[in-house]
């Protein structure tokens, strides 16, 4: 669950980051689910969650926000956590990659990840805070 991957995630990261969940579809289409800023880097953070090898459901609003911050030179990830029956996958992907993530399989988006942690466990905060940071 997207609620579950926030509380993992704010958990690891702590205080190393400035970060607030966007609950507003509603009033702006598409922003992802996270807005932060850490080290004086400001970019946003799509959440999903899904089980077994199943692609998430990336909506069309989502693909055009993400295009559009792409297209003016911003950055924006999605973090994906793969709740696998034996382990859990969590992939980062560039948001510019969005409107393709939103019709490829599994492996596509296992090869187009710009990092794939195997386990929960493995989120270390120092590479975390790297891509984050886009510095990865």
């Amino acid at each position: 669950m997207e609620a579950d991957l926030w509380t993992t995630l704010s958990n690891k990261m702590g205080h190393r980051w400035h970060a607030s969940r966007v609950e507003s579809h509603s009033t702006s289409p598409g922003i992802p689910d996270v807005d932060y800023c850490m080290e004086g880097f400001k970019s946003n953070l799509e959440l999903k969650h899904t089980h077994k090898k199943k692609r998430p459901k990336i909506r069309n609003s989502q693909v055009r926000w993400h295009h559009r911050r792409a297209e003016h030179g911003g950055h924006s990830l999605i973090l994906t956590h793969f709740d696998l029956q034996y382990e859990d996958i969590y992939m980062f992907h560039l948001g510019k990659d969005a409107r393709r993530l939103a019709v490829e399989d599994f492996p596509y988006w296992r090869g187009k990840a710009i990092w794939v942690f195997n386990d929960g466990s493995e989120l270390d905060v120092t590479i975390l805070s790297a891509i984050l940071r886009n510095e990865l």
